[in-house]
């Protein structure tokens, strides 16, 4: 309510009206003065440095690294409110979120009996928590679960509870059946489709997707470039798990939550024995600290590229052609770093080596140095 109050009484222009003849037009486009802007609303979050209000964020790590309970957890700290999620990031008003899901349908109910045993919900938490067993369709428009159907019946049954909620999508994969994740014209329109929901339910949307071989987001790049905030679930090289903030365009260096995934058991009514997985919150750690880890994770995948692909000095190769080589997910920059790595510390079974391009002022251009494996014996 206060933030709708902000934007009513902001001093944003309404769109221009252009008259033409005797038929009055509007402008397709809103033109704003630097004042103007800066009179907009500041920007607020669901979850502090993680999940902004009325944006589109994504969540993505490997299969089994408890994307799905990391997620319930974070809708039980919304549904309650005014606390922290993760130990670590603040929540505010408690706001409704639904959670439409087509991942592990047949273990939901213990995985949420799991999660009221942690959380003890009250009847308005509960309320507050709509959980929806199909996934909307967000590429193909003709299929009767498309999200233009599923905002109308969201809106027909609950109207405009979602306004200033959370729609979490579990997983971008099962909500995109009929596109190809990995071509920029069929994620584009699933992304269209993804920003109208929004709009139309007012509310924020949160995707969960998976992790590619690399371990890094998977799918065409343009499906990070369009989220306002990804985030990552990690596994360092030590097992230990952490959530942390991939990319955010609006936000500081967060900390990085590490947790763990625990097992709640319990006797149904017929004495069998039940589990459900839920999160511990384990404290936060530096982000330099995880990213290390991922370096030491891209380099180590850098050096089978290599052992695989350019095992002579013929077949070397620039950082350019190994970034292509893991379809984009680290700049060519990154690529050159591991590769110098990989060459200035040896294996006792690999080592990198280098090959120096001197260019026309006899200097050399370190950006064209070529790279192949030596493996030894």
């Amino acid at each position: 309510m206060a933030i709708q109050h902000l934007i009513e009484q902001s001093k944003v222009p309404k769109p221009i009206i252009v008259e033409s003849g005797s038929t009055a037009a509007t402008s397709a486009f809103t033109f704003l003065p630097f004042g103007a802007v800066l009179n907009q609303p500041p920007k607020r979050y669901l979850v502090r440095g993680m999940v902004g209000r009325d944006e589109l964020t994504m969540l993505f790590g490997d299969s089994k690294a408890g994307k799905s309970l990391v997620i319930l957890d974070m809708a039980a700290a919304l549904v309650r409110g005014a606390g922290l999620f993760a130990e670590a990031f603040e929540v505010y008003d408690p706001i409704t979120v639904c959670y439409a899901t087509g991942e592990g349908q047949r273990g939901l109910p213990n995985r949420f009996r799991a999660l009221e045993n942690k959380w003890r919900f009250t009847e308005e938490e509960r309320e507050r928590f709509i959980t929806v067993p199909e996934i909307p369709n967000i590429f193909d428009e003709d299929e009767p679960r498309a999200v233009a159907n599923f905002v109308t019946e969201f809106k027909e049954r609950y109207g405009d509870r979602l306004r200033g909620g959370l729609l979490i999508i579990d997983t971008f994969a099962r909500a995109a059946a009929g596109a190809d994740e990995n071509t920029a014209k069929d994620t584009t329109v699933m992304l269209e489709h993804l920003s109208e929901a929004q709009r139309e339910l007012g509310c924020s949307i949160l995707v969960l997707h998976h992790a590619g071989h690399s371990g890094r987001l998977r799918g065409s790049s343009n499906i990070q470039a369009a989220f306002d905030a990804v985030l990552a679930v990690r596994q360092d090289t030590s097992g230990d798990l952490f959530l942390g903030c991939s990319v955010a365009k609006d936000a500081g260096d967060a900390p990085d939550a590490q947790f763990a995934i625990r097992v709640h058991t319990w006797l149904d009514e017929e004495g069998m024995e039940q589990t459900g997985g839920y999160i511990d919150w384990l404290g936060t750690a530096k982000p330099n600290q995880v990213r290390k880890s991922e370096a030491q994770r891209t380099a180590a995948e850098i050096s089978e590229l290599l052992q695989e692909r350019a095992t002579s000095e013929a077949a070397a190769v620039t950082a350019k052609a190994v970034a292509e080589w893991m379809q984009n997910t680290i700049t060519e920059k990154t690529a050159g770093k591991a590769l110098k790595t990989l060459s200035d510390n040896p294996s006792s079974v690999f080592k990198a080596k280098q090959k120096p391009v001197t260019g026309s002022d006899g200097k050399q251009n370190r950006n064209a140095w070529h790279y192949w494996a030596e493996v030894g014996e």
